[in-house]
């Protein structure tokens, strides 16, 4: 009877159906359980997996809240003063650089006026503010690609994961401190100066880099084979969740409170995050090793070995180490995933609205409601996948994946050759998985890299998502402008372009997934499987 449940088992994993518990995994398994993908136990294996005993999926979801209070909060907070920021340097040019006078200054902010003076004056301080974003685009992004390597193998050591947390919350707290004295100080303080704060203290506390980096290293450490996928779609749910509300409520609350009132809510919503880490966010006991006497080691000393390049080329050794089951080809194939996913996004950023005002006429309005529907579908997508898909029928991520970077590369043709506004919605409905490649990308990184690699493995592995903006927001741009007066949506080609080697990423590791699933069971002893000629398990 015995024999017959273990060969049950077995069958079943082959078939994406069988999840068995830490103890039965000692007797059946391979000593890499990573490499066997997250699946379900059949019905009537054990009582606890009876049907009629399934915890419900709010239960469930509440259960694996762990970062999620914490990160909300920043979220938002740094994504409302995004248009605030724009609109701040638009005024600094224009009323302390250019001097252009307060009557076509107030047209620059209310955009009521269409007339030629107008135009150009917006050409004049546009320049002027793109001039200054070249500069911020690579202090915000290059810093924290180097110094997320750093505080990686330093959270990793110490396996400290709330500090790297909390540290860009601290950061966006200082820059609202001082963009609320450039307001306050606003003919004395220049654009530049604006522009210095709006970039250096995010820059050297890491910024998103940094909490995702810690949030994501966090949730390997608390989370078992089985509830990794769903703690790492919470995760992205969340960040999913909080674009559309940021976005939304920017446009409102500056027209309503101003500036000042803006970077008030920011530094509010900051202390609420700071608040929710101490409470929900609770590091693994460090395990002391040494027992002698500790030697005290000076400030100075302590900030040299935090540091050392010993850090940065051990983070990468450990990145791509050679190990069984080939992991090195799968970071590498990782680290060329999260390049290939981030950077179209990036380099979308700047043009998008851009094309919408010249193909569809639309205003910002209109085009803050297509992004906000956007976001709203993708969240969507994102709910059922983790919801169902995950939960109830334990698809590998690399599958997701494939399906879902498929989607995005159809979409940007319908994209790319919408001529009416239907059309164009209906390109974004096409995609509605975005989110979900997103998330398969983080929880294969989650599943094959052990706890204690965490933070040097996704150090590394973020510094083509850090220094893709750099590249793809002048590549998107120049193409942009090379074909606005014929085809003014060939950028959308260019997505495509980089999306089809992703599609072919995802399957590369959903068949080294499958493959080394096989070989695993092959391994074990005859006299507990059934095998037919061609080495396949049956009952």
């Amino acid at each position: 009877m015995e024999k017959q449940q273990r060969r049950q088992k077995v069958h079943a994993a082959l078939n994406g159906n069988a999840n068995t518990d830490a103890s039965e995994d000692s007797q059946l398994m391979p000593e890499n359980p990573e490499s066997v993908p997250m699946t379900k136990r059949p019905a009537g294996s054990g009582p606890e997996d009876a049907p009629d005993k399934k915890e419900p999926l709010y239960r469930m979801l509440l259960q694996n809240i762990t970062v999620e209070p914490m990160l909300f909060p920043y979220l938002i907070a740094s994504i409302l003063v995004i248009l605030a920021n724009q609109n701040l340097n638009i005024q600094k040019a224009c009323r302390v650089e250019l001097k252009l006078g307060s009557e076509v200054c107030d047209a620059l902010e209310n955009k009521d006026q269409n007339s030629t003076l107008l135009t150009d004056s917006e050409i004049t301080v546009q320049k002027l503010v793109a001039d200054m974003l070249i500069w911020q685009t690579i202090l915000q992004s290059s810093v924290p690609a180097v110094f997320v390597m750093f505080l990686g193998s330093w959270s990793d050591r110490n396996r400290l994961r709330r500090p790297c947390m909390l540290l860009p919350v601290y950061g966006e707290i200082v820059r609202n401190v001082g963009l609320l004295l450039c307001v306050h100080f606003f003919d004395e303080l220049s654009m530049n100066i604006t522009g210095l704060w709006q970039s250096l203290p995010i820059a050297i506390t890491g910024y998103w880099t940094v909490i995702y980096m810690a949030v994501f290293s966090y949730v390997g450490d608390h989370s078992t084979d089985q509830n990794k996928s769903l703690r790492v779609g919470l995760v992205n749910l969340t960040m999913a969740m909080s674009l559309p509300i940021g976005t939304g409520l920017s446009g409102i609350l500056y027209r309503a409170i101003g500036f000042s009132g803006v970077y008030i809510i920011s530094l509010i919503l900051c202390c609420i995050s700071i608040w929710m880490g101490y409470i929900f966010v609770h590091d693994t006991k460090q395990i002391k090793l040494d027992s002698g006497k500790k030697q005290k080691k000076s400030y100075w000393n302590r900030i040299k070995f935090f540091f050392s390049l010993n850090h940065l080329i051990d983070a990468f050794k450990v990145t791509f180490k050679k190990e069984k089951n080939n992991r090195r080809m799968k970071v590498i194939a990782l680290t060329f995933l999260i390049t290939g996913i981030m950077g179209p996004l990036q380099g979308d950023k700047g043009v998008a609205y851009l094309f919408t005002r010249v193909k569809f006429n639309w205003n910002e309005v209109q085009f803050s409601v297509f992004s906000t529907t956007t976001m709203c579908i993708n969240l969507v997508g994102t709910f059922l996948t983790i919801g169902i898909v995950v939960r109830k029928f334990g698809i590998d991520d690399a599958l997701i994946g494939t399906v879902a970077t498929t989607g995005k590369l159809l979409a940007q043709f319908v994209f790319a050759f919408a001529t009416t506004t239907f059309v164009f919605y209906l390109g974004a409905f096409v995609n509605f998985l975005q989110g979900p490649a997103i998330i398969s990308m983080k929880s294969i990184i989650n599943k094959i890299i052990p706890a204690e690699e965490l933070g040097q493995v996704s150090a590394v592995t973020s510094i083509g998502e850090n220094v893709i903006p750099i590249l793809c927001g002048p590549l998107y741009s120049y193409v942009y402008e090379s074909t606005l007066s014929y085809f003014p949506g060939a950028y959308f080609l260019v997505t495509a372009a980089i999306t089809v080697p992703t599609i072919f990423i995802y399957l590369w590791l959903y068949m080294q997934h499958r493959k080394e699933t096989k070989e695993s069971y092959n391994k074990l002893p005859d006299t507990d499987l059934l095998k037919d000629s061609n080495g396949i398990t049956s009952n």
